[in-house]
């Protein structure tokens, strides 16, 4: 009897790590002096995992004490490596030989939820409008993906230039929000897209919307 009441409390302990605070990967490129995407929101669990294209990179932290620390060499010897973040907060990440150039991230950690993207899908792809427009300079996207996708979402300007890439990674079937800021930009019409695509290659969604900054 303890034997099968123990079996039951390890299924559900499973149960709630594995489904109520399910965890993600998301990728971040380093390449062309560039890190694809420069921010990241996550949830508190999820793994980054840093992947070289081109160059020469090592990426750090930007600090060598405290909650989240990590030194990963990256370059054609060390194609990839990863960390968890398992506390609340915004951490920097760069890279040490081009940070003057600008080579540097952002990763905004937030606390899971109760609501798991495993239990409460979607019954369809969805792209908010932002929140608030017009804005200055920080606004909010919502997005909900009804399988399990490799998701773009971009901003462009009136020209249909990039501006910001704000997710380039494989998101969880669920509900999905970003914060950002466009501080280093100047008021007008931006637009931003989504390209969601299904890993089974089965669904694809795109939409466009505007939204305006206004200093």
């Amino acid at each position: 009897m303890k034997i099968f009441i123990s079996a039951i409390l390890f299924t559900l302990f499973l149960f709630f790590n594995n489904i109520i605070f399910a965890q993600t990967t998301h990728i971040v490129q380093a390449s062309d002096f560039v890190f694809t995407p420069s921010s990241l929101t996550i949830s508190q669990g999820d793994t980054v995992k840093w992947v070289w294209v081109n160059g020469m990179h090592t990426t750090t932290s930007d600090s060598t004490v405290g909650e989240e620390v990590w030194n990963g060499p990256l370059d054609q010897s060390h194609l990839s490596f990863s960390h968890v973040f398992s506390h609340d907060g915004v951490f920097h990440y760069k890279c040490i030989y081009h940070v003057g150039l600008g080579m540097i991230g952002t990763i905004t950690v937030e606390s899971p939820t109760f609501v798991s993207n495993n239990i409460e899908k979607p019954y369809s792809y969805s792209l908010e409008q932002n929140y608030p427009n017009p804005f200055n300079p920080s606004t909010t996207i919502r997005y909900s993906l009804q399988y399990e996708s490799r998701v773009k979402l971009i901003i462009y300007n009136v020209l249909g230039e990039t501006v910001k890439v704000l997710r380039n990674t494989t998101e969880t079937a669920g509900y999905h929000k970003i914060s950002f800021n466009l501080a280093g930009l100047t008021s007008g019409i931006y637009f931003y897209e989504i390209d969601a695509r299904s890993t089974d290659g089965r669904h694809q969604f795109l939409n466009v919307k505007k939204l305006i900054l206004l200093k």
